[in-house]
């Protein structure tokens, strides 16, 4: 028993580590998402993002649009990532004890 234990919590303090990396992450990409409009026959490129109960837009130049949507691309794979990494951490903790 004090062998699956000892893996279960060196497994536990790795999904926090790798948890709080992914957090750390997460605070340097941008939230949102790119909206795309015709103004005048033209696309025109905004970062959108709510705040509150307000849809606050920015206009992005175009040579912006590529690197943004893969930033936005990865909080995304981020956010699902994390979001499994706390079903698996909730599971060990409830094994531990």
């Amino acid at each position: 028993m004090s062998a699956l234990h000892d893996v279960l919590q060196e497994e536990l303090e790795r999904a926090l580590r790798v948890k709080s990396a992914i957090e750390l992450e997460l605070k340097d990409l941008p939230l949102g998402y790119i909206s795309r409009k015709n103004i005048r026959n033209k696309p025109a490129y905004y970062l959108q993002k709510r705040q509150g109960q307000k849809i606050i837009s920015k206009y992005l130049p175009i040579h912006q649009v590529p690197e943004l949507e893969k930033q936005i691309k990865r909080r995304r794979q981020l956010q699902a990532s994390l979001r499994a990494l706390d079903d698996n951490v909730s599971r060990l903790r409830r094994a531990l004890k």
